[in-house]
């Protein structure tokens, strides 16, 4: 102790004295040193520097932290008789908090330096696993690695994300994760606050509509991973063939494999801008539905702000997709086509062109197989519509075995279409 007592006084002033000691705080297995300060200049400015000064020494000569480091008086300092340090009874101090009022803050602050450490050690060993299990990852762990270069994708995120929420009861931002998509992100969020958005989002102005946070956050940790670009500054639509000059669908749908398979068969000339659908994440509520709806026209409104454009939607999809078309007719867009695929009900009243289209063979979405007159329903909700039926299931047409079978599958449905309907507002098929 008296080496480093002289190592210290080295960095300290002339007229500084500092006194070093062993303590052994509860629940630790090695010994600590700290040291007790006493300035000769009893400014709080001047006192903070050296106490730097002395963690730095020691550290740099023996290559531990001195924890804590006290400010004191030399009134508290216990010498013998002839002067000399007693030691033990100053670690006796130390440790006690009798050394003076504030020393039991400090050693109470670097107990708790320590216990963060530990708990910050565990949580990331806890985390790692979760990363590793829902990316099926063996060995070491690349902190800066890419999640999605990782094989990540909409599944994968969902499932960490859900880990996440269980094991530390907290909720992480989509839009902070995803800026930048690594386990050193996620390892940050989850001990800060889970929130954290990107620093370009503060300047700008809201969004118009926006979903409440915790629906948007799960919505986009299962869209994220979806093909296309991200157009809009909510990133809730995604796009394909988005230089083609047809005019646009925006078409909503459970599965990315939808989206991109319908693309494909479309063609480059056709933009398709796809929205997820609510399934897993609502219950389909009419707020629920309308809450879509109305941040769904905004989205369509930023990519697509003037001219003519088509809205479709299959299965679930479709009852978003009717809503959606219902708020855009209302705001004075022209939707030359709703496409309703795959589903029945509810239906609502709509005064725009609507296309029914469905799989002849699917007991499920075949209409005419489940109600003795679906026409009935249709007649009096709306005032322009028509049936176009295709030979396989809709299943079949949006997730084929091959692309040439999609191709095959997508000329039926052309022709399908436009002999059911004799109208050219169907050449999108």
């Amino acid at each position: 102790m008296a080496a480093i007592d002289a190592e210290i006084a080295s960095v300290v002033g002339v007229d500084d004295r500092t006194f070093s000691c062993a303590i052994h705080l509860p629940g630790e297995v090695a010994e600590d040193l700290a040291v007790a300060f006493v300035p000769a200049n009893p400014s709080g400015e001047y006192a903070r520097e050296v106490v730097e000064k002395i963690g730095r020494v020691v550290r740099r000569t023996y290559g531990i932290s001195p924890s804590p480091v006290l400010v004191t008086t030399i009134d508290q300092i216990p010498f013998t008789a002839n002067g000399k340090l007693r030691r033990s009874e100053l670690s006796t101090r130390v440790q006690s908090g009798v050394l003076a009022p504030a020393l039991r803050r400090d050693v109470d602050e670097a107990a708790v330096v320590r216990d963060q450490t530990r708990v910050g050690a565990d949580l990331e060993a806890r985390l790692a696993d979760i990363w590793r299990d829902a990316l099926n990852l063996q060995g070491a762990l690349d902190r800066t690695a890419d999640f999605f270069d990782l094989g990540g994708d909409s599944l994968r995120s969902l499932l960490l994300h859900t880990a996440i929420e269980q094991q530390f009861g907290k909720q992480i931002s989509a839009d902070a994760f995803f800026a930048r998509p690594t386990f050193a992100t996620l390892l940050e969020l989850v001990a800060g606050d889970g929130d954290g958005a990107p620093l370009d989002k503060d300047s700008e102005p809201p969004v118009p509509w926006p979903l409440p946070r915790d629906l948007r956050n799960r919505l986009l940790l299962s869209f994220e991973a979806w093909d296309g670009n991200r157009p809009t500054r909510d990133r809730l639509v995604a796009g394909l063939n988005t230089t083609g000059s047809n005019t646009p669908l925006f078409w909503v749908c459970q599965e990315n494999v939808t989206f991109r398979q319908l693309a494909d068969c479309l063609g480059a000339t056709q933009p398709v801008y796809a929205f997820r659908s609510g399934l897993g994440l609502i219950e389909y509520s009419e707020d629920e539905i309308q809450a879509f709806a109305l941040r769904y026209a905004s989205e369509v409104a930023e990519v697509h702000p003037d001219g003519s454009l088509f809205v479709g939607g299959c299965c679930q999809g479709a009852i978003i997709a009717l809503a959606l078309a219902q708020h855009l007719i209302r705001r004075g867009r022209h939707v030359s086509l709703l496409i309703l695929a795959d589903w029945e009900v509810p239906l609502h009243a709509y005064r725009g062109p609507v296309l029914f289209t469905y799989g002849r063979d699917s007991l499920q979405d075949n209409p005419y197989l489940q109600y003795r007159n679906p026409d009935l329903a249709r007649g009096r909700l709306l005032d322009d519509y028509t049936v176009a039926k295709c030979r396989a299931t809709m299943a079949h047409i949006t997730r084929p075995r091959s692309g040439k079978f999609c191709r095959c599958a997508c000329a039926k449905r052309k022709a399908a279409c436009r002999i059911a309907c004799r109208d050219p507002r169907i050449a999108l098929f």
